[in-house]
């Protein structure tokens, strides 16, 4: 029997696609929409927000009220979106950040690149605003590793 690569869910690699980024940005915590701005042009700010929502209320149009933690919001992906390939993606699909132990960051496609490092996603920062650059320019502090979804044709 051949030997199968396993990802870091237990499941075959080509099962379940997982990738691999290389973040150009590494700091841990967001003061302000100032701070992001003044330090990190590479990041387009499409708008401005101090709120309570956070990028998974965002990326899947769940209010604040209606969501209690991350670990909901993870379910909620799960159970209404199938596991897609780099090759497969397109605007709108969802793209989950984790490192080898948590899912962290979620955002959203916007224009698929010439490769993964280099397409363009939209995600909230926290707290703050919304804002709009390529993969390789997320922080790392959201994990190294992303995997792509796409809504369910079932699910509404």
């Amino acid at each position: 029997m051949k030997n199968k690569i396993w990802n870091i869910d237990g499941l075959p690699v080509r099962y379940k696609p997982e990738y691999k980024i290389n973040p150009d940005i590494d700091f841990i915590e967001f003061n302000s929409n100032e701070e992001i701005i003044n330090n990190f042009p590479q990041l387009k700010n499409i708008r401005l927000l101090d709120n309570m929502e956070f990028c998974f209320n965002y990326a899947l149009g769940i209010s604040f009220k209606d969501l209690g933690c991350i670990e909901d919001s993870v379910g909620i992906l799960f159970d209404t979106y199938k596991r897609i390939k780099f090759k497969e993606i397109q605007k709108g699909d969802i793209v989950l950040f984790k490192d080898d132990f948590d899912y962290l960051h979620i955002g959203i496609i916007q224009e698929k690149g010439i490769d993964i490092n280099n397409t363009i996603i939209r995600a909230k920062f926290g707290q703050l605003g919304i804002y709009e650059h390529k993969l390789k320019d997320t922080p790392l502090s959201y994990g190294n590793r992303i995997i792509f979804w796409r809504k369910n044709k079932t699910t509404k």
